[in-house]
Formats: C-alpha cells, sequence, structure tokens
C-alpha cells in the first residue's frame, strides 16, 4: 500500500489491529499501534478499545489498564467498551478491589454499566467466594434498571449452591420466573446437584420434576446427580428408572452414571446380577476402563465400584458365571479381581482369572494402574498383589517394570 503511495488510515490500522487481536496476537498489535504513532495515523478509541479487549483476553490486564489511561491522557473518553473487559479482567485475577474502583471511575464518567459489566464484576465476586457481595451488586443493578439476564442468575445459583445457600438459591429461582427469565438446564442441574450434596433428595427431586414440567430436558449432569441421589438413599429401582429415561430423551448414560449405579448396588444391596448385567452394558457401550495409558484416572472410579461390589459377596462364583458367558478380563479388570481376592485373603484364586500369559506391554498398563489402586488399598493388600504379580510375572523382568513407573 505504501509502496503505491497510500498511507493507511486510522480505519485501516484499526481493522489490521482488530484480525490480531481475533487471533490472540494482541502483543502484535502493539507492533503496529507503534507504527501509527511513527506514521503520524493518531489512534482513536476505538483503537484503544480493542487493543484494551484483546490484552485482557490474553490476561496481560495490567497492559490494558495501561492503554486505559493512555486514552484518557488522549482525552479520547473511554466508554464502557473500554472499562467492562478491565473489570472482568481483574475480576478472573482476583483484584476485586481494582475491578470495583474502575466500575465506580466508569460511572463517574457518565457511564452507565450494562449487563454485561455488572455480569462480569458479579462473576468475579462469585468465583472469589464473596457470594454475598455478589448479591449487593445485584441489587445495585435492579436499582439502576439494570435486570440480570440468565447468565448471571446461573452464576449466583452456582455460588449459593456451593456454599450451600439452598433456601437463597431456591429464591434466585423463583425470581428468575417472576422476571420471566427461563432458567436453562445449567441452572436445574446446579440447583439438583446443590440439594442431592446436602442430603436433600426431595428437593431434589422436585425441582427435577419442575424442569421436565417446563419442557426443559434433563441433561447429562442433571440425571447423574438425581441417580447419585437415589443411590445415596438406596432407591436402586428409581436410580435405574432415571438412568432408562435418560435414553428416551436422548442423554446416554456415561461411565459416572455406571460407576455410581454398580457403587449404588455395592453398599445397598449386594446385587452381583444387577451389577453384572451394568458391568457389560458399560463395556458394550465402550465406556469399560481404558486399558489405555491416557485417561487412567478417568477410569478409576469404575475399576473401583466394580471390586467393590463383585467381591462383597459370593466372589468366585461371579467371577465362575463371567467366565462362562465367555468374558475375558484384560490386565484392567484382571489387576480389579486380583485386588478384590487379596482383599477377602484368596490371592491363591489369581490363576483361574489369568487367561494367557501377559505381554509386557500389558503388564506396564497393570503397573500404571496399580501406583493408583494402591491409595485405594490396605498396604497388606497392595504387598500381597505385589508378591502375586512377582510371582505371575518373574522377579526380574517385573522389577524393571515397576521401576519405571515408580521412577516416571
Amino acid at each position: 500500500m505504501r509502496k503505491r503511495g497510500f498511507s493507511p488510515n486510522v480505519q485501516i490500522y484499526n481493522s489490521v489491529i482488530d484480525a490480531l487481536c481475533n487471533c490472540r496476537s494482541a502483543t502484535q498489535a502493539m507492533v503496529i499501534l507503534k507504527q501509527m504513532f511513527a506514521s503520524g495515523c493518531d489512534p482513536d478509541i476505538i483503537t484503544f478499545n480493542t487493543l484494551i479487549t484483546g490484552l485482557c483476553h490474553e490476561g496481560h490486564v495490567r497492559k490494558a489498564e495501561h492503554f486505559l489511561r493512555e486514552a484518557i491522557r488522549r482525552e479520547l473518553n473511554p466508554n464502557q467498551l473500554s472499562y467492562t473487559p478491565l473489570i472482568h479482567g481483574f475480576c478472573m485475577r482476583g483484584e476485586l478491589m481494582v475491578a470495583s474502583d474502575l466500575l465506580v471511575e466508569m460511572m463517574g464518567r457518565g457511564h452507565t454499566p450494562d449487563v454485561v459489566t455488572f455480569g462480569a464484576l458479579i462473576h468475579g465476586l462469585v468465583v472469589a467466594g464473596k457470594v454475598s457481595e455478589a448479591l449487593i451488586v445485584r441489587e445495585k443493578m435492579t436499582e439502576r434498571q439494570v435486570f440480570p439476564d440468565v447468565n448471571i442468575y446461573n452464576v449466583l445459583i452456582s455460588g449459593l449452591c456451593k456454599k450451600r445457600m439452598l433456601p437463597a438459591a431456591k429464591n434466585i429461582l423463583e425470581e428468575m420466573l417472576e422476571k420471566n427469565v427461563q432458567p436453562d438446564e445449567f441452572v436445574y442441574a446446579t440447583l439438583i446437584d446443590g440439594f442431592i450434596r446436602s442430603e436433600n433428595l426431595g428437593d431434589a427431586r422436585k425441582i427435577f420434576e419442575f424442569m421436565e414440567h417446563k419442557g426443559v430436558c434433563p441433561d447429562i449432569v442433571s440425571c447423574n446427580a438425581m441417580i447419585k441421589g437415589y443411590c445415596q438413599f438406596g432407591m436402586m429401582s428409581e436410580a435405574i428408572l432415571c438412568m432408562s429415561n435418560m435414553r428416551k430423551v436422548g442423554c446416554i448414560p456415561d461411565e459416572f452414571t455406571y460407576t455410581t449405579v454398580i457403587s449404588g448396588y455395592a453398599k445397598q444391596e449386594g446385587d452381583t446380577d444387577s451389577a453384572e448385567g451394568l458391568f457389560a452394558n458399560m463395556q458394550a457401550e465402550a465406556l469399560s476402563p481404558n486399558v489405555g495409558i491416557q485417561g487412567i484416572q478417568h477410569s478409576m472410579p469404575s475399576s473401583l465400584a466394580f471390586v467393590e461390589l463383585i467381591f462383597s459377596r459370593e466372589a468366585l462364583d461371579f467371577k465362575n458365571r463371567m467366565a462362562k458367558k465367555g468374558y475375558v478380563p484384560n490386565p484392567i479388570t484382571f489387576l480389579s479381581l486380583l485386588y478384590g481376592f487379596c482383599s477377602v485373603g484368596k490371592s491363591v484364586n489369581w490363576r483361574t482369572i489369568l487367561p494367557n500369559e501377559f505381554q509386557q506391554e500389558e503388564f506396564e498398563i497393570i503397573f500404571r494402574y496399580k501406583f493408583l489402586f494402591d491409595q485405594y488399598a490396605t498396604e497388606s493388600v497392595c504387598c500381597e498383589v505385589s508378591r502375586v504379580l512377582q510371582h505371575l510375572a518373574g522377579c526380574k523382568s517385573l522389577q524393571r517394570v515397576e521401576q519405571k513407573f515408580a521412577n516416571s
């Protein structure tokens, strides 16, 4: 452009700076600003607002504030778009006093904060655990005829539930309905989970039923929360019914769902037949514990819940029934069974659950899981498992594998 004798104007510079900021290249955008100064082209408030927003998105809040001060020095009259990203950015850093001061400064310049500005401050306060202060800000914004949207209500309800302030959270839901702000599935899921965590299954159930009555389709979070509640109270038939209804609305049970129900059977009824069916379904849906290296910690609960159940009673009978159905334990299931046998003093039975000789890579998988399983077992059980594995694999090769992962 310059080669043809044309000089970029402020609009062209702004377009380039905006494009760089959208690509998370605010540092490069500042280089363009310097070129802009050098060419004698004066930036406008749009230039500074774009840089402020880009820098805040990348976490460079202090640098962004520097450009706010520069805009003020140049008498460019910063506006709401100048302050809102900074307020949000400082809230995310936990610097709530700075964010509050910026809000006051903004109003002092004659700019009325909108729902986005207030929402940024409320979100920051809730994240910092200052829910009461967030509620005060909510009151102040309504006094200025700025009314909360569903996102602000979501944040407030989430904060109140985390603080176990469930009556207040329920009041916020009622306020939403009165203001004709329709709660989404996140609002309901947060409330349901909050009541379940407080062992208030009755209110959780009412919220769940009310959500369905309002035509809001339950998501995986709300369904899992209800299933968790039913299992906590030993209501396994209701848990299974809820699990079945999930599918009817297109919500597919995940590993947490199966783990919760299997664990529920272990703690409440010891129903090995039902658990066997669930475990088979879990594997059929590719939700069995991953034998790969990644996702190990995520798959731990299902393995442990399964172990907890099958060794609560009739472990050998359970194992034999599985074998008759052609079930061949993979390395993780083998390890789960081994821990179970050792926990009931029947470590000798490991021979009955070993289908074939495991390969070296399968032993590597076993030992990656072993260090995790050891966190949930007694020292004597851990030692017995190690002894059996040493006998199985041979001391030298086994020690090399175990040492490898102990040092990794």
